[in-house]
């Protein structure tokens, strides 16, 4: 299948408790068919509060831990951000910050060693190299699909 060009960027807000009722993917394939559709996904998680740390420093296995865990798997396979507010009252300011992290983004481009037209998915990634950077992070998407012959 052939995906057509597209120039602008498609970016999906999710906001949601993380409860997963009636799921007809599993999060992998979910994952799979949010990056074919190359749209970046931000979430925002109204979860119940996570617990502490057990006792080997390890997060226990909460519902509210493996939900908290999907939002963010979501969102960085696609390149999008992950928030958990803990009320209504900080929706603006994730607002804001999605809304920033749109407006500021940079689009690269590389040509692929790999010449084969497979339609398969092919993991990209990225790195900053110079240790002036300080804080600075980079988010992108975890790959793309090849296209087609």
């Amino acid at each position: 299948m052939k995906r057509p060009r597209r120039e602008l960027n498609q970016a999906l807000v999710v906001i949601t408790d993380g409860n997963d009722d009636t799921s007809y993917y599993s999060l992998k394939e979910l994952i799979a068919k949010i990056q074919e559709a190359d749209v970046q996904v931000f979430c925002v998680g109204f979860l119940d509060d996570l617990p502490n740390k057990g006792i080997f420093r390890r997060w226990s296995n909460s519902e509210a831990k493996k939900y908290h865990d999907a939002l963010l798997s979501i969102s960085e396979e696609t390149g999008g951000n992950a928030f958990f507010p803990q009320d209504a009252s900080e929706i603006r300011g994730v607002v804001d910050e999605i809304a920033r992290d749109l407006r500021g983004q940079y689009s690269i481009g590389y040509f692929s060693s790999n010449p084969a037209r497979d339609g398969t998915f092919r993991t990209v990634k990225i790195e900053l190299t110079d240790k002036k950077t300080g804080d600075m992070k980079i988010r992108h998407r975890r790959g793309y699909f090849a296209p087609e012959k």
